[in-house]
């Protein structure tokens, strides 16, 4: 399992919150995805031989958020 930490931009409400959730937990391969709204990250841990950071990244993205890096 892999813990990378996205920097995501727009999000501005829970409702945010819960949509780039529910977006990433419908991929498989995600053991958890814990995104937090004071600082605009997601912490998401996953199985890199399942699904990779970019199809992460994507899922976000295809919501209406952007990406401003991932460590």
């Amino acid at each position: 399992m892999i813990e990378a930490t996205i920097d995501i931009g727009g999000l501005h409400c829970d409702a945010c919150v819960a949509s780039v959730e529910k977006g990433v937990n419908s991929l498989s391969g995600i053991e958890s995805v814990k995104v937090t709204l004071a600082d605009s990250t997601a912490i998401v841990t996953y199985n890199a031989s399942t699904v990779s950071i970019d199809e992460i990244e994507k899922s976000i993205e295809k919501r209406g958020y952007t990406i401003k890096a991932v460590n």
